[in-house]
């Protein structure tokens, strides 16, 4: 009987000195969010005697209630008082993702991506089993981006000649919080006496385009043109999946009747050019008969446009005034490019290339 006493003392011991040991969590603020960041933390041991312990991090979706990951750090050693945790006393660090939808690789090299998360934080006494802990702490971390999307074109309160325009924004940043970027674009009319912003909440879309992948959209085809002498308003909403990240603000246009747009023909397709500061878009063709657009925010000028092959020989050259919006070309290169080959085609200002595009030809 005396020796059962003597067991339960000693466990009551051990455990009391290990509750002494408490979490002070960080207050981690909204933005960006790194896995250092989790691990500051403070240590307090009121205890007699030093204590060794580990820490675990585990984080969890606030808005799924689910387990994303669970981390615990190697075995660490407190003496009496306070002490500061930071991640280089922690490491190496052991990480377990639990929810196959996050990117636990993704966050190790960069950032806790958009959304509200519980990260709870535990005290193991036994560092080699975590089989019993004795202090738990958790705190709600929200990350948002730090700028949201930007649209570019078309302007605000433009006027626009061409009746199915292309869409396009800056992306949110950083774009590293993001592990499933995509975006709903929003058009609707604007009715006399109401806001833009009324607009977009209250009036039917003329339209809505769900989990757009790139930073464009061009206007589709199909969908019934945009009529002269109306406002039309326009927002972009971006999201991480499908949670809501962030909006744009509200822009709108107008068409003013005077359409440019090259006349849709069955079969044709246009492709779309980038700009020089961005990487060169690819394309293939099935005829000889090149045609492209391009969507240039300056005011009028007289552009040429060249293609070239492989080494740089020109090929084909054509002068042309290139307008602020959108503008269309058709190219006949019967004779002039060969299956199999890659070529180059550029929009030039002056010494300038402003727009550019690669492209093969195969015959069919």
């Amino acid at each position: 009987m005396r020796k059962i006493q003597l067991v339960i003392l000693s466990l009551l011991l051990v455990y009391g000195a290990y509750s002494q040991v408490t979490i002070v969590a960080p207050e981690i603020p909204g933005g960006l969010v790194t896995k250092h960041q989790l691990w500051s933390i403070t240590l307090m041991n009121a205890g007699a005697a030093d204590q060794k312990i580990a820490v675990g991090v585990s984080v969890y979706s606030i808005n799924e209630n689910q387990l994303l990951f669970a981390s615990v750090s190697k075995p660490i050693t407190l003496g009496r008082g306070g002490k500061a945790i930071r991640f280089s006393d922690a490491e190496p660090v052991q990480y377990q993702s639990v929810s196959p939808r996050f990117n636990l690789n993704g966050f190790l090299q960069g950032f806790l991506p958009l959304g509200s998360y519980k990260v709870c934080y535990t005290i193991f006494n036994n560092p080699g089993y975590l089989e019993s802990y004795s202090a738990e702490e958790c705190v709600q971390v929200t990350v948002d981006a730090l700028t949201r999307p930007q649209l570019i074109y078309p302007a605000d309160s433009a006027s626009l000649v061409e009746s199915k325009p292309l869409f396009s924004w800056i992306p949110p940043a950083p774009l590293q919080l993001f592990q499933d970027l995509n975006y709903d674009l929003v058009l609707t009319e604007v009715f006399p006496n109401q806001s833009p912003l009324e607009a977009i909440q209250n009036n039917m879309p003329v339209l809505f385009q769900r989990r757009v992948m790139q930073s464009n959209l061009q206007f589709p085809t199909t969908q019934r043109q945009l009529d002269t002498g109306k406002v039309y308003a326009w927002r972009v909403y971006a999201k991480n999946g499908l949670n809501p990240a962030m909006e744009s603000e509200v822009w709108t246009f107008s068409l003013s009747g005077k359409d440019r747009e090259a006349p849709i023909v069955k079969g044709i397709t246009y492709f779309e050019l980038k700009q020089s500061t961005e990487a060169a878009s690819h394309f293939s063709l099935k005829s000889t008969d090149l045609s492209v657009l391009f969507y240039s925010y300056l005011k009028t000028y007289k552009g040429l446009i060249v293609v070239r092959d492989s080494k740089g020989k020109l090929i084909w050259s054509k002068e042309q005034e290139v307008f602020y919006g959108g503008n269309y070309l058709t190219a006949a290169l019967k004779g002039k490019i060969r299956s199999g080959q890659d070529y180059t085609v550029q929009v030039l200002n002056g010494d300038e290339i402003v727009f550019k595009g690669n492209f093969n030809y195969t015959k069919k």
